[in-house]
C-alpha cells in the first residue's frame, strides 16, 4: 500500500516467552515463475491488474494500487510482488465481468504460497536478527500465545541499491 514499498526489511527479535509464532519466508519470485511456467495467462493478468490495497489507522491513511507481480519494464523480469491479503481495498480497478476471473488467479497464486514446500519456517530467538529483500521474499508468523518483543526497520530499494554499486557487488 505504500507507493516505494521498502526495499529491505529488518526484523530484530528482543524477547520471547510465547508459544508458536514462527516466522515463516516464500521466495514470491519463484513462485511467480512456477505460475508463468504452468499458468501463463494467470502470470500475464498477475502482471497487468491493478489492485488497490489501502492501510487506515489513526492519524494515517495509505492507498496505492499496483499489479501482483511487478515486471522490469524494459526486460520483463519479475522486479517485485505485492501480496497483501490483510491490507486489500475494494476492487474498483476492474470491469464486472473481470472480477471473478481475478479471483480465480488471485486463489491459484495463494495456493502457491501457502503450499508448504514454497515456505521455510523457524523461530526467531532473543537476539536474532533478519534482513531480507522486501521486493522478492514474502514473510509472516504463525500465531502465538504469550509474550514477544520484536523491533524492525525499512531500508528504501535505491538505498541498499546504491550500496551494493559502491561496493562492487553490481553493475
Amino acid at each position: 500500500y505504500f507507493n516505494d514499498a521498502s526495499g529491505l526489511q529488518i526484523l530484530h527479535c528482543i524477547t520471547k516467552q510465547c508459544t508458536g509464532g514462527e516466522n515463516f519466508l516464500i521466495d514470491g519470485f519463484q513462485v511467480a515463475k512456477k505460475i508463468k511456467e504452468e499458468h501463463p495467462e494467470v502470470f500475464k493478468r498477475l502482471t497487468t491488474t491493478l489492485v488497490p490495497a489501502e492501510y487506515i489507522e489513526e492519524s494515517r491513511h495509505h492507498k496505492y494500487m499496483a499489479p501482483i507481480i511487478k515486471l522490469h519494464p524494459l526486460t520483463n523480469e519479475i522486479e517485485q510482488i505485492r501480496f497483501n491479503m490483510y491490507d486489500r481495498a475494494p476492487l474498483n480497478t476492474l470491469p464486472k465481468e473481470k472480477i471473478r476471473q481475478f479471483y480465480s488467479d488471485l486463489k491459484i497464486i495463494a495456493k502457491e504460497l501457502e503450499d508448504p514446500q514454497n515456505r521455510i519456517t523457524f523461530n526467531l530467538e532473543p537476539g536474532t536478527v533478519m534482513v531480507f529483500d522486501n521486493y522478492r521474499i514474502l514473510h509472516g508468523r504463525n500465531a502465538f500465545s504469550g509474550k514477544r518483543t520484536m523491533t524492525g526497520c525499512y531500508v528504501q530499494r535505491t538505498e541498499f541499491l546504491s550500496a551494493l554499486r559502491t561496493n562492487g557487488f553490481i553493475e
